[in-house]
């Protein structure tokens, strides 16, 4: 068991650490936005967004103290850590879909309430596989992840939110074709596989780390990049290769 450990942590700790970090990344980057989509987008009024906000935020805290309990009685903790990670993260998906304030507070509540059930059972695992001397080392891990998977998100909410704008002002977001929302889930099924090839690939040593990563996420970021700022300054990719018919009277030759 010692053996597997790093930096004194055991792989138990170092997991939860990286799922809380995922978790928190992908909260950020969804509900940091939500106001703004409520109050511009959905017309939702200040008072419903406040109404949204506090409901969310206090069925989490009552819901941490239910789940200590809980989770002392039944004495298995993981899988209730497991049920409210698998809850919080089944339940953001829905946000493409919601066009009013009813679902995107059903929505918000759903993620809160896997927030709430998770939270207790998870600082205890972390205690649990955590040894006397490294117990403060294990809480400070879990934190620093947790604290950085925030800030990570916050930060990509942001660019984001640039992109966003740059397509917006060309186009309402909220507008389109059934081709494109399939376009779109084409591209993500094609990107998950390719994570998953290349998470293979890296685990067997035929890829490295860095590179694999930098190739696939950097591609993919230049590459909608450039789509948008075609889309929005109208550049021409490929030349045209179109005839071009002359207008000009004068340039005509009279039969």
């Amino acid at each position: 068991m010692n053996s597997r450990r790093r930096l004194g942590l055991s792989p138990n700790i170092i997991l939860i650490g990286l799922i809380s970090f995922l978790t928190d990344v992908s909260s950020e980057l969804i509900f940091t936005r939500m106001p703004l989509f409520l109050a511009n987008v959905v017309g939702a009024a200040t008072v419903v967004i406040g109404l949204i906000e506090g409901v969310a935020e206090s069925t989490a805290s009552l819901l941490k103290l239910l789940s200590g309990w809980l989770s002392d009685k039944l004495g298995n903790r993981k899988h209730l850590a497991f049920a409210g990670y698998a809850l919080s993260t089944l339940s953001k998906p829905g946000m493409l879909f919601a066009g009013a304030w009813g679902p995107i507070m059903a929505i918000r509540f759903a993620e809160r309430v896997g927030k709430g059930i998770r939270a207790a059972p998870r600082d205890a695992l972390v205690g649990d596989s955590a040894d006397d001397d490294n117990r403060g080392k294990a809480y400070g891990f879990h934190k620093a992840m947790d604290t950085a998977g925030a800030a990570l998100g916050l930060m990509l909410a942001a660019v984001n939110c640039v992109l966003i704008a740059v397509a917006a002002t060309r186009v309402n977001p909220r507008v389109g074709r059934n081709g494109n929302l399939l376009f779109a889930l084409f591209t993500f099924i094609v990107y998950y596989n390719m994570v998953n090839l290349g998470s293979s690939r890296v685990a067997s040593g035929a890829s490295g780390f860095w590179s694999f990563n930098l190739a696939l996420h950097g591609g993919v970021f230049a590459v909608t990049s450039l789509l948008l700022l075609k889309k929005h300054w109208n550049l021409q990719l490929l030349p045209s290769f179109r005839r071009r018919i002359p207008t000009d009277s004068a340039s005509v030759a009279p039969r």
